[in-house]
């Protein structure tokens, strides 16, 4: 929605240092929490929590703020006046042939690049693009500093990384 990820800083952390069903009890080597900050390209910032440490309420959800409120993906919108209109509404004003389904949009996609020629929206470039701002984000909490994305796509940084190649190779003994 904001356009590419310039720029990531993260602390991830594992809080669970022992974990149990009652019949088998593991000790996590992986991170359990992460907090995310990204600078796009254009200029704006976002941040991202990760956690399955989180106890209670849930942490899930997607929160968009703007200069003229908040918007609550599948929700609804809070203006800046306070008024908020539900996802029905900005539906049916805003976009009133948008299909209800959300697979919808995959087949409409699928179609447009048979029958159009139409390059879709999922690539292998955007799944790289995607893969490399999670990268980021573990190698910014591994060495404590920002991160740009195209540095985890060039393989200039991957001291995360070079962790995850150690692990693996234990394995292989």
């Amino acid at each position: 929605m904001n356009g590419p990820i310039k720029e990531v800083f993260a602390y991830a952390e594992i809080f669970e240092k022992q974990l149990s069903n009652g019949e088998t009890t593991i000790h996590p080597t992986g991170e359990d929490t992460s907090v995310t900050v990204f600078r796009f390209d254009n200029g704006g910032l976002g941040h991202w929590m990760c956690s399955t440490a989180a106890h209670g309420e849930s942490t899930g959800g997607v929160w968009i703020y703007g200069s003229k409120g908040c918007f609550r993906p599948g929700s609804h919108a809070t203006l800046e006046n306070g008024q908020t209109m539900p996802m029905a509404e900005i539906i049916e004003r805003y976009a009133p042939d948008v299909a209800e389904n959300p697979f919808t949009h995959s087949y409409v996609e699928l179609w447009d690049a048979i029958a159009d020629r139409k390059p879709p929206i999922s690539s292998a470039e955007r799944g790289l693009e995607a893969l490399g701002v999670v990268f980021a984000a573990l190698e910014s909490a591994t060495i404590g500093q920002p991160v740009a994305v195209q540095e985890i796509i060039f393989g200039h940084k991957h001291a995360y990384e070079d962790t995850v190649l150690q692990e693996m190779e234990t394995f292989k003994r």
